[in-house]
């Protein structure tokens, strides 16, 4: 008798059970150690991603925030020197900032800080000084706060922190030390111009300003020194080029302002022309306010361009698990427990009406088996084929 279907069918879905389970662990295996991977780059780049993401925020702050001091820096010299504010360049920088602060602010934590720095601007350029030292000392105050608030604009950004050589000067150049340049240059054209309203310049003012100079050209080259080395480090076609006439053009500002060769006196024996520092000042301001916005494009290209590749690597990280798996299931499949092949003899051509009669395509044991033991009783020796032989002759 052959063997039922239902048994056979039994016998097959157990097999395949068995090799599913095999494959599936097999495959577990080998993409256990690639998805460990795969999760700790993609954790590690979504983390820079991040990161660069708030850095480009931060840029987008600087801008305003820079202009801001400018102007408030400005319009402090203008009080000095007996000058009215300009309040439609005050509102115009303020209206920027609000923007901005709109857009980014609630993610860089600045929302409070601008809000008690907008009103500090408003206060102090709306007062009305009769004396230039108090006009002088209060603008600084508020000065103070908007450089403080740069460096918190740097730090909740995460600017301050970036690992590239050529991003990291420059955001030194934008973040540190352009917004010293523009005030502290206007406070030297100021402390000339309020030592030599006095009938005579005491030694105090002339040790102030000896001590704004030599701060102004120790600022101006660390910027100029740290450009440079960006320029070295970087794999940027367009830095270098973007960034060096400003450089120059600041180079040459810097020295107007400062000669160099004053510096032979630590204190000079009488200040400065007040005339000459302020159009010198002017044009320095002009020149760093242009170097700043240059600096902060270049900033702002070389980060998009760490973006793009982070984003590639994912998708190569993406790829890279998809292929994984894949290999990983193949091998599973190829390793796996190969399915069980009939020991016996094949069988012979099934038919009603085949070339031995009726028992064609039946093995010898379903044909035995349908004869029975009697008929087929007979010699020892003799083989089935022969019983069989004779059992036909017989019918």
């Amino acid at each position: 008798m052959s063997i039922p279907p239902a048994t056979a069918t039994k016998a097959d879905v157990a097999r395949g059970v068995r090799r599913a389970v095999a494959t599936v662990g097999l495959a577990a295996i080998l993409l256990a150690p690639l998805s460990v991977i795969f999760t700790q780059l993609w954790n590690a780049r979504t983390a820079d991603l991040r990161s660069s993401e708030d850095e480009r925020r931060g840029l987008q702050y600087l801008g305003p925030l820079s202009d801001l001091i400018s102007t408030v820096s400005e319009q402090q010299s203008d009080v000095v020197h007996g000058r009215s504010v300009e309040t439609l360049a005050v509102q115009q920088a303020i209206a920027a900032l609000d923007e901005v602060d709109q857009s980014v602010g609630a993610r860089l934590q600045t929302t409070q800080r601008w809000s008690q720095l907008r009103q500090s601007v408003l206060e102090v350029t709306a007062r009305t000084f009769t004396d230039p030292r108090v006009a002088f000392t209060a603008y600084s105050d508020v000065v103070d706060v908007a450089l403080a608030m740069v460096r918190r604009v740097g730090d909740t950004s995460r600017l301050i922190l970036d690992p590239s050589i050529d991003t990291y000067y420059v955001m030194n150049a934008t973040l540190l030390r352009i917004p010293l340049i523009l005030v502290d240059s206007g406070r030297y054209s100021d402390l000339v111009r309020l030592a030599t309203s006095r009938r005579s310049v005491g030694a105090g003012d002339l040790a102030l300003i000896a001590g704004m100079r030599t701060r102004i050209l120790a600022v101006a080259d660390d910027l100029v020194t740290g450009l440079e080395k960006s320029f070295e480090s970087t794999t940027s076609d367009t830095l270098g080029p973007a960034l060096v006439r400003q450089l120059d053009d600041f180079r040459t500002a810097v020295d107007a302002v400062t000669p160099r060769a004053s510096l032979v006196q630590d204190v000079p024996s009488a200040a400065p022309d007040p005339r000459t520092v302020e159009r010198a000042q002017d044009d320095l301001r002009r020149v760093t306010l242009n170097l700043d916005k240059a600096a902060l494009s270049q900033l702002d290209v070389l980060l998009r361009a760490r973006v793009d590749t982070i984003a590639r690597d994912q998708l190569y990280a993406v790829l890279a698990l998809l292929a994984g798996l894949l290999v990983s299931v193949a091998v599973a499949v190829w390793l796996g427990p190969a399915r069980r092949r009939p020991t016996g003899p094949p069988r012979r051509p099934s038919g009603r009406h085949g070339e031995h009669g009726e028992f064609a395509g039946h093995d010898e044991h379903e044909v035995a088996g349908s004869l029975g033991a009697r008929e087929l009783a007979g010699s020892p020796g003799m083989t089935l084929s022969a019983r069989l032989g004779g059992s036909r002759a017989a019918r």
